[in-house]
């Protein structure tokens, strides 16, 4: 009834993930149009009545679309890219769909696909691919692969990654960042003293200081070496603001979850290592260093090893 053509963003962003297809001719009673509306494609209403409408327009007027992406991962099939397409054919009359009909059962592809499939189809805006990627991030995908498929960069996925944490250290302590731009965030995550973190993070929100302003802030903390020192750099910065130090008190001797120190650790390691290919990259000007490297690497990952077949 309606004439359907080869989608080649879609064909990309599948090999980007190694799958295999094949093109049928799917009988809309075969796919689950329920669980389609919950393929995590993207941030908010899975359909808008608006494109659908458009689409229904377009097809009535003979245009070609792209066909459907659909998952075969159960007893029905569910879409990974089309619910609008879709949508708009059946209520046109349509009884079927041409698709391309991919069988997996990775959690990784089912939870991540539909959203790297929308991401060239909408022409999503920067943020919202910054926030899908970082939810892909959350259920599977590494940053690389985050990167291919949401055309991010690997530099600055690992800043909005290391910024969620530090925005949840704050939170933890009992700072409010929702209004806090990322490039702050990411400068008060340099600090390395929870405590000093959470006060640092307090006057800097309080006083709405910019990123100009909070780099040197910041810069002054991490120059000290005790947290004493670190915390009398933060006083000095109150009475600078009239900030008054015990009004909003901050929470500053919360103890953070070890899940969080952890994968802010990993982070921070993940972005430093990402353009490094080998260990003389590192920096390491003796053999020695080299060698006290490999052994403790090695241990790392030995006593990783562990807990992970521990769990």
């Amino acid at each position: 009834m309606f004439t359907w053509c080869d989608d080649l963003f879609a064909e990309q962003a599948m090999r980007k993930f190694n799958l295999k297809w094949k093109i049928e001719d799917v009988p809309f009673d075969r796919i689950d149009w329920e669980e389609s509306q919950k393929n995590c494609a993207r941030i908010g209403d899975p359909l808008t009545p608006e494109h659908v409408a458009d689409l229904q327009t377009a097809l009535r007027h003979g245009d070609v679309l792209p066909r459907v992406v659909l998952l075969n991962h159960g007893r029905k099939l569910v879409y990974a890219a089309g619910n609008h397409r879709g949508t708009s054919a059946r209520n046109c009359g349509a009884t079927s769909i041409s698709a391309y009909v991919v069988s997996t059962t990775d959690e990784k592809v089912i939870q991540t696909l539909p959203s790297a499939l929308n991401a060239p189809m909408r022409m999503q805006a920067r943020d919202e691919r910054i926030r899908l990627a970082l939810i892909a991030i959350d259920r599977g995908l590494t940053v690389k692969e985050a990167s291919s498929s949401f055309s991010i960069s690997e530099a600055i996925l690992s800043l909005e990654i290391s910024a969620k944490q530090t925005r949840e250290e704050l939170q933890a302590c009992g700072v409010n960042t929702s209004k806090v731009a990322r490039t702050v965030i990411n400068e008060l995550g340099k600090i390395q003293n929870a405590n000093v973190l959470a006060a640092a993070g307090r006057v800097v929100t309080l006083a709405k200081l910019t990123t100009d302003e909070t780099i040197p802030f910041t810069r002054e903390i991490r120059r000290q070496r005790t947290e004493a020192q670190q915390m009398a750099v933060v006083a000095a910065k109150e009475i600078a603001l009239g900030i008054d130090g015990k009004t909003n008190e901050v929470k500053v001797k919360a103890i953070l979850p070890k899940a969080t120190k952890i994968r802010r650790l990993i982070s921070s390691l993940e972005g430093y290592l990402t353009n490094v290919r080998t260990i003389n990259q590192l920096g390491f000007t003796e053999k020695s260093e080299k060698t006290e490297f490999i052994d403790r690497w090695t241990r790392l990952a030995t006593s990783v090893g562990k807990i992970i077949h521990r769990s």
